[in-house]
């Protein structure tokens, strides 16, 4: 299954990186793939707003 989380404010564990705001994560089968700018024709099973979201 994949899923996109979009515009959520993404607190990284990296050494160094800050928060993220208004970025996107991409999950595909339990993995998180990708963080940030998604291609627009990415197929995703399901789309959850994450606006206001940590």
């Amino acid at each position: 299954m994949a899923i996109l989380i979009k515009n959520v404010s993404l607190l990284s564990m990296k050494e160094g990186e800050q928060i993220l705001e208004n970025t996107n994560i991409y999950i595909e089968n339990d993995t998180i793939k990708h963080k940030g700018d998604i291609v627009p024709d990415i197929k995703v099973d399901k789309v959850v707003d994450g606006t206001k979201k940590l």
